[in-house]
């Protein structure tokens, strides 16, 4: 059988359409956001089309923690009428068209692609364009983080491990504090500690922090101390701290009393506060997380009191502890005095106020004590 000159030829042309297929050089724009999950489909799909078309410029843009992208975003909307209602990611711009959900970029963009004669990359200019539009996610990544979500995310937070840490750091040096204007002064300056390392955090400073695993020893070891200062003060129940201490000689006994006054001092508080603050950061939430990269990357001002309501539940703990712990101290106050103008005399009256303010305070000390042992065992083994 002789094959002619047409055939040949016929037959050449079938094994070069895919070849000039594969030689699609059209310009794609594609907006995606870090984290967004109607982005993650459109991901996968677009890895294999450019595999598929090697030659294809194919430009991604993240927009929700990098600003010039977020606003090259909007001028794209703009330019090319896309309704409000469909405004969001994943969206995608070749030549005159565009598509803004996954469904329509998996089904449409390789024949578009196709149709597509030029290789000019998308421009932001007022353009007669057409377009298939459905549901998607906010291109503000700030939308995305409702109440609700933003809420849940900050009770994890302060519920985990190292948050907890920091609640019996807190309460083992503020119990030690017999004063209800300085448990409250103290307990409010290790907050503003945590807080100022938080803030800090969101701003770029000691990322360090967040993957190390110095987060993991830190409450590990705070669950440690804490049984150990909570067997303390239980046997101090059962024993004078005169007689705990008896044992050691003047020298020794001098010395823990001024180690107990730098201590519980308000620099010790803030130094504590700070601290247990960077040392809880290897443990956070996608919330938290989003909130310091907008701050970063793409600066919004709403992004400011978002994160502090997002601190003000995360540290609420801290803020229960020293409310209560103020208002049993008080109490405590409150009784002992009350007991005390039971006596015939002020010498008698100051003698009954002190035994009934240490009767009180052994027994504040044997619960917190309880809680500090049971709680550091929880630390200890999560």
């Amino acid at each position: 059988m002789v094959i002619g000159k047409k055939e040949c030829w016929l037959v050449l042309l079938l094994f070069l359409v895919p070849l000039v297929r594969a030689e699609e050089k059209d310009c794609v724009y594609y907006f995606y956001g870090k984290d967004c999950r109607e982005c993650k489909e459109v991901d996968s799909y677009l890895t294999k089309l450019q595999a598929k078309y090697p030659s294809l410029n194919l430009q991604k843009f993240e927009v929700y923690y990098h600003k010039e992208n977020y606003l090259s975003l909007e001028k794209f909307l703009k330019s090319y009428n896309v309704p409000e209602e469909a405004q969001g990611v994943p969206a995608v711009f070749i030549g005159k068209s565009y598509f803004t959900t996954p469904q329509a970029i998996i089904d449409f963009l390789e024949e578009r692609i196709k149709d597509n004669a030029g290789a000019a990359c998308p421009a932001i200019e007022n353009v007669a364009s057409v377009g298939v539009v459905g549901a998607n996610e906010p291109y503000n990544v700030l939308e995305t983080l409702t109440f609700s979500r933003t809420t849940g995310n900050a009770i994890i937070h302060t519920s985990n491990a190292a948050m907890i840490a920091v609640v019996l750091l807190l309460l083992s040096f503020l119990v030690a504090v017999r004063n209800k204007q300085e448990v409250a002064k103290r307990g409010f300056i290790f907050i503003s500690g945590i807080f100022i390392a938080y803030v800090l955090f969101s701003v770029g400073f000691f990322s360090w922090f967040q993957t190390s695993s110095a987060t993991s020893l830190f409450y590990k070891t705070m669950g440690l101390l804490a049984m150990i200062i909570g067997a303390v003060r239980i046997r101090g129940f059962f024993n004078s701290w005169e007689e705990l201490f008896g044992i050691l000689n003047e020298k020794w006994q001098r010395f823990l009393l001024i180690f107990r006054l730098y201590l519980i001092s308000p620099l010790s508080f803030l130094f504590l506060g700070f601290l247990g603050g960077l040392l809880t950061l290897g443990k956070t939430s996608n919330v938290f997380i989003t909130l310091r990269g907008v701050l970063l990357g793409n600066f919004q001002a709403a992004a400011v009191p978002l994160l502090f309501y997002y601190l003000f539940i995360l540290l609420l703990p801290q803020i229960l502890i020293v409310l209560i712990l103020f208002r049993i101290v008080m109490k405590i106050e409150g009784h002992a005095h009350k007991k005390s103008e039971e006596g015939f005399s002020w010498k008698d009256a100051e003698k009954k106020r002190q035994a009934w303010w240490k009767h009180h305070w052994k027994l504040l000390n044997f619960v917190v004590g309880w809680v500090l042992f049971v709680m550091g065992m929880l630390v200890l083994f999560l």
